[in-house]
């Protein structure tokens, strides 16, 4: 119960409401004690409160069990603890013998009270655990957590929605759902979860919230505990001029809330609109100069605390792949903590640990573990490091594996983004490497604000920019006729990069806009392409049984006749008027062509699929062989019908 309590959590706490209204608290405890055996996924994005409410949550099922023991005890995983693969057992183990020193566990008799209702297991943080794995390790991770879900087992996670990376990824975790192609299947032995969305706070909340927060604090600062008069007039004007500010969205933000009130209880700030790296901007400030005021600790720069904490924090973010928040400070380099100190301060390391970690953003916890108070200051303090990335020459791959979109809005808000930007374009003319969705259209913002002309970038560069808008969210392409006008453009280009990186975009969103007109009309235009680039000769009179590629012989000039000759075939039906059908896996068909040719900078989390046969297209064979000479039309479709053999493993 004391999780609760840490913080002063339980002085200040508002009841967070669900996205329909209702008390999630609520809703919770309900499915908790219904029959319901689907598990439970609270989603809300970064600074909802979905830690402060899991707290509350445990404080609330200790009291019902306090109270009966028939009752359920909770059970607090944090997912950050996750590293690649883990089985259950030991991250169980950890949290239950190691954070709880409960003696004689056996993983057998943890299964067995499950199963038979005696505990509601809340797992925090999936977005954590996604941040350092890929997809493969992360589906074996959830599938680990749902192994546990038998009998009256009652499981809950949580975490931040843009953990998934597509409506495909969110499907599968929560909705054990699997697109194939034009269809969905149920992935087998995996739950459908009960999801519920987090609402920010209402501005009545807001009020109550930092009502709460400043006569905690006032309570604090008094000797009894009570709070005076003139306390109770000072909080009231605090209400008022928080009133009559015109309140942006990001405040009805938990943690921006909090930010914010614990600015509000210094009587000397008078309170005004802040964006979000302001507030984390005030804040940090104020507690560097606090520090700096206190005579043993007046000889450390508050900037230059801030520096050595921004350096600490970024150690930590590379180091644990921005999954954890606790850090033992024995670990950090000195170099990290020595930057603060005059030159010619003499202070022994351990003098120095103490005087950095006595006095900053962190505080300690666990025994000799110390930690950032919430995920949003470290990747504040994360953002403005890679805002100066061109000063730590940090590489474009560097820069792409620690940015995630909260610390991109930090770098936005703060106006940081001209040189980063600027930087990154400077990088993308000579690096191989993935580019975030979200940081690709943050580039393109900016090259167009600065008015840069793409075409004249190095090939890869420009062509990543020129089809950036496909991969943008809720895009419209209507029925794709500007699609497939830019991809035959760049098919007819000079360039050999170009041709490739057309036909790596174009096989790209052909698989993943299954179904829509718009990836119908491009698959048409493709297949057509290649199809007109194969020697049907060469083939036909080449044929025995089953003809087969000579070694290599997919050479740049052959890459459009052999990726049409692997991946496709004549269905054994006919259309309905009775023609032959040409069908086209699309999955496989990408999957060659980037494995290939991969482009030298491409959009995150395009990577090959490990599937086949499912997206996949079918047109009438007279229809696409337009480019082709009508003489070669039987030896086209006897070539195909037979199939054509690589005799090398790509």
């Amino acid at each position: 119960m004391e999780v609760f309590n840490e913080d002063d959590l339980n002085h200040y706490y508002i009841q967070q409401r669900d996205s329909e209204g209702k008390k999630l608290i609520e809703s919770v405890i309900s499915w908790i004690d219904s029959d319901e055996n689907r598990p439970l996924a609270l989603l809300g994005g970064y600074g909802m409160g979905k830690t402060s409410f899991c707290r509350y949550l445990v404080s609330e099922i200790s009291k019902k069990y306090l109270n009966d023991a028939v009752n359920r005890v909770p059970i607090y995983v944090r997912l950050s603890d996750i590293s690649k693969q883990q089985d259950l057992d030991g991250l169980i183990a950890k949290t239950i013998a190691q954070r709880y020193r409960i003696k004689d566990y056996y993983f057998e008799k943890f299964l067995r009270f499950n199963k038979n209702g005696k505990f509601v297991v809340i797992f925090d943080g999936f977005d954590e655990m996604k941040h350092a794995l890929n997809w493969a390790d992360f589906k074996y991770n959830f599938s680990q957590i749902n192994s546990i879900l038998k009998g009256k087992a009652k499981i809950i996670v949580a975490g931040r929605p843009n953990a998934f990376l597509s409506d495909d990824e969110h499907n599968w975790v929560l909705r054990g759902m699997r697109s194939t192609g034009e269809y969905v299947a149920n992935v087998a032995d995996w739950p459908k979860y009960i999801e519920i969305e987090m609402q920010y706070f209402s501005m009545e909340d807001a009020r109550l919230f930092l009502r709460l927060y400043l006569e905690n604090h006032c309570r604090n600062r008094s000797s009894d505990g009570v709070i005076q008069a003139d306390q109770q007039a000072w909080i009231d004007g605090r209400l008022d001029e928080f009133s009559k500010l015109k309140i942006r969205e990001d405040l009805f933000r938990p943690v921006h809330l909090k930010i914010f009130s614990d600015i509000a209880t210094d009587e000397s700030v008078k309170l005004r609109e802040f964006n979000v790296f302001e507030l984390y901007s005030v804040s940090t400030s104020r507690i560097a100069e606090r520090e700096s005021q206190k005579v043993e600790r007046s000889f450390i720069d508050s900037a230059v605390r801030q520096s050595a904490i921004e350096e600490i924090a970024w150690w930590l973010w590379e180091k644990t792949n921005g999954r954890s928040l606790s850090f033992n400070p024995r670990e950090v380099p000195p170099s990290y903590i020595r930057q603060a100190f005059p030159a010619q301060t003499e202070i022994s390391d351990e003098a120095m640990y103490r005087e950095i970690f006595s006095g900053s953003f962190v505080e300690r916890k666990f025994g000799e573990n110390y930690y950032f108070s919430h995920r949003s200051f470290l990747e504040y303090f994360v953002s403005k490091k890679l805002a100066r990335s061109r000063a730590s020459r940090m590489t474009l791959a560097q820069i792409n594996n620690n940015i995630n979109p909260e610390i991109m809005n930090f770098i936005v808000q703060g106006r940081l983004v001209d040189d980063f930007m600027g930087y990154i374009f400077e990088l993308m003319q000579i690096s191989s490497a993935e580019i975030e969705i979200y940081l690709l259209a943050q580039i393109c913002i900016y090259t167009n604000e600065k008015g840069i002309d793409i075409r004249k970038s190095q090939a890869a560069a420009s062509m990543l920019l020129r089809y950036a808008f496909i991969y943008t969210e809720d895009m419209d392409h209507g029925n794709g006729e500007d699609i497939v006008k830019l991809i035959l453009e760049d098919f007819q280009s000079e360039t050999v990069e170009k041709r490739e990186t057309a036909l790596v975009f174009a096989a790209d969103f052909i698989r993943s806009n299954t179904g829509t007109a718009s990836a119908k009309l491009l698959a048409e235009a493709v297949i057509r392409q290649c199809l007109a680039a194969v020697e049907w000769k060469y083939w036909y009179f080449k044929q025995t049984e089953v003809a087969t590629f000579p070694k290599l012989s997919f050479s740049r000039k052959n890459l459009f006749e052999f990726l049409i000759l692997r991946n496709s075939r004549i269905a054994a039906e006919a259309s309905s008027a009775g023609k032959p059908v040409i069908v086209v896996d699309f999955d496989r068909f990408y999957n060659d062509v980037y494995n290939i040719r991969p482009p030298r900078l491409v959009p995150a989390g395009r990577l090959p699929i490990e599937r086949s046969n499912i997206n996949t297209y079918r047109f009438e064979f007279d229809q696409v062989m337009t480019g082709v000479k009508s003489t070669l039309f039987s030896n086209a479709l006897d070539v195909l019908r037979k199939g054509i053999a690589a005799r090398i493993d790509i």
